[in-house]
């Protein structure tokens, strides 16, 4: 197994690393697995002490991605239309921007900056499980049509916990009641021209 895992971190110019005992890899190092066609990452991985970047493949799953990383994790521009295995902690930003997400669906994770989560479908926020200590930017979604690109987490719970949409479908008082203290309301055209329709 080490003899495999070796002439894998060879092919994909990983260096700095120990193999752990159930055949995932600490690395102490920036890890960079780009444009490659991969549909899922070829070596498990368990710490990171750098940035990790696999963006520009087909990736569909984050199988096999770190538990931790300290520095950036960079996922856009692949297949993926969930957050599955996403690290358990991430020091700095996340991208998952340019991908095929329609929701948020993930295991619990910790973000110490931005997260990116532009140029997909994401329709609503009910599956987000991600805590971040930045911002939150989701332009080029349907979800963005609520105002909440550029937000805080505190706005985005709020958002979440009020959960006024259902399969593309608004509850009309829960709507009233996020917006009661907001001084920008979307207006309904603008909604139905993102998919959304009042209940």
């Amino acid at each position: 197994m080490k003899y495999n895992i070796d002439k894998l971190c060879e092919l994909y110019n990983i260096s700095n690393y120990i193999i752990n005992d159930d055949g995932s890899i600490d690395v102490d190092e920036h890890v960079i697995i780009l444009g490659m066609g991969l549909t899922e990452l070829p070596l498990k991985f368990n710490k990171v002490y750098g940035d990790f970047c696999c963006s520009g493949g087909n990736l569909t799953t984050l199988k096999n991605s770190p538990k931790y990383v300290n520095g950036h994790f960079d996922c856009s521009y692949n297949e993926l239309t969930n957050l599955y295995f996403l690290p358990e902690k991430i020091n700095e930003s996340f991208d998952c921007s340019n991908n095929k997400l329609i929701s948020l669906k993930s295991n619990k994770s910790l973000v110490g900056g931005i997260i990116d989560c532009e140029n997909n479908d994401i329709i609503d926020l009910s599956e987000f499980n991600i805590k971040f200590e930045s911002y939150f930017y989701c332009s080029l979604n349907p979800i963005s049509v609520f105002g909440i690109n550029g937000c805080s987490l505190e706005e985005i719970i709020d958002f979440k916990i009020i959960n006024f949409i259902r399969n593309n479908e608004i509850i009309k008082w829960k709507f009233n009641l996020f917006y009661e203290t907001k001084k920008s309301i979307p207006n309904k055209k603008l909604l139905e021209r993102y998919g959304y329709k009042f209940r």
